[in-house]
């Protein structure tokens, strides 16, 4: 075996061994929170994938408020909407997690780009600084008057893949109040997180956008069945052997 052979297949190891520390970007949608409604930062209301009932534990940029994420950076990319008046009612987000938090009146709406009905545009940008596997949760469904005020769809991409985007399954407007759109996402340090919003003709807005430990995502009773079948049948080949 030659010296040149041998550089090389060393290089080799070194760079696989590289390429597998890195963590492989992943983005997964969890669902739709429309229970919560505005009591995001009340621990004494059960959010349904949240574990510690709390949104925002790892971070968040709601209303004027930001609280710093240990392992990413929120930028907020579209426009602000701003008001004085309305029903939209969400948890302080000057509190620290609360049972019932006091609710104050939102004052102020982060938008993508107004513009042709169903456009997409980026509203949010998540950069991992970094490796970090966690949950996203967005503020959207939010009312003015009587209007709606939230985007008509959410999506969740890699900058510089727009084929990795995953988007909600669920619809994200008009059921007239406050609902949490759920991912979640993992990556390495320098990715970027792109979040779109989907625009009706005049409106996308959302409220803010929270990070938390991974959400836990409830297998559905059939799922659970066919595991449950999956492990006796493992069993009965085992003792038949």
């Amino acid at each position: 075996m030659n010296r040149t052979w041998m550089t090389a297949a060393m290089a080799g190891v070194i760079l696989l061994g590289l390429v597998a520390g890195a963590q492989a970007a992943s983005i997964s949608y969890v669902g739709l929170d429309e229970t919560t409604n505005g009591k995001w930062g009340s621990t004494g209301v059960a959010k349904p994938f949240d574990a510690d009932h709390y949104y925002g534990t790892d971070g968040w940029l709601v209303d004027y408020n930001t609280k710093a994420s240990s392992y990413a950076t929120i930028t907020h990319v579209g426009r602000f909407f701003e008001w004085n008046y309305g029903p939209t009612q969400i948890d302080d987000p000057s509190y620290v997690p609360d049972v019932d938090a006091t609710s104050v009146t939102l004052r102020k709406a982060f938008s993508s780009e107004s513009g042709t009905n169903n456009i997409w545009s980026a509203g949010w940008t998540i950069e991992l600084t970094q490796d970090a596997s966690f949950g996203m949760a967005l503020i959207v469904d939010l009312m003015w008057g009587n209007m709606a005020f939230g985007p008509q769809g959410v999506r969740v991409y890699l900058q510089g893949d727009p084929g990795s985007a995953v988007t909600a399954t669920d619809s994200v407007k008009n059921n007239n109040d406050t609902d949490y759109v759920l991912y979640n996402l993992s990556g390495s340090a320098g990715d970027v997180f792109v979040v779109e919003l989907q625009n009706d003709g005049q409106y996308s807005h959302t409220a803010g956008l929270m990070l938390d430990p991974a959400y836990v995502v409830v297998p559905e009773p059939a799922t659970m069945s066919l595991v449950a079948l999956g492990a006796v049948a493992a069993l009965v080949r085992r003792r038949r052997r």
